[in-house]
C-alpha cells in the first residue's frame, strides 16, 4: 500500500469517527436533558401524569392532615400556626415532582409485569408443548 492510499484511508477513518462521536454526544445531551425529556412525556400521556399528580396530591393532603381537619374549639384551625399552609405546600410540590419523575418507570414496571402475567395465564398451543415451552 502507498503512502498517498493510506492516507486517504486514516482521513475517511477520522471523518467516520468525528460522525461516530458526533451522534453519540448528541443522543447522550438528549439522554441528559431531563426538562425536555419530561416535557415530552406529558404531552405524550398527559392523562396519566394528570391523574399521578391529583392522586400524590390526595394522598399527601391526607396523609398530612392535622386533628381530622376540624378547627379547634379554641377558634384558630388551621390558621393557628401561619408557616403550615407553605410547609404543606412545599410538600405536595415534592410529593407532585415524585410522581412526576416515578411514574415513567413505574408505568413501564406495569406493562412488563402485566405481559408476563397474560403470556403465563394463555393456552398453551401442541406446537408450544413440542418446542418444551
Amino acid at each position: 500500500m502507498n503512502r498517498p492510499d493510506r492516507k486517504e484511508d486514516v482521513l475517511a477513518r477520522l471523518d467516520a469517527s468525528r460522525d461516530a462521536i458526533g451522534e453519540n454526544l448528541a443522543g447522550l445531551g438528549a439522554a441528559v436533558n431531563l426538562t425536555r425529556r419530561l416535557r415530552h412525556a406529558v404531552r405524550r400521556n398527559p392523562i396519566p401524569w394528570l391523574a399521578g399528580s391529583v392522586g400524590a396530591g390526595v394522598l399527601l393532603s391526607s396523609l398530612l392532615r392535622v386533628g381530622g381537619g376540624r378547627p379547634s374549639k379554641s377558634g384558630g384551625g388551621a390558621l393557628a400556626n401561619p408557616s403550615r399552609p407553605v410547609i404543606l405546600g412545599a410538600l405536595a410540590f415534592l410529593g407532585n415532582q415524585m410522581m412526576a419523575f416515578s411514574l415513567p418507570a413505574l408505568k413501564q414496571f406495569v406493562e412488563v409485569e402485566l405481559s408476563r402475567w397474560l403470556q403465563s395465564r394463555a393456552p398453551k398451543t401442541p406446537a408450544d408443548e413440542a418446542h418444551g415451552g
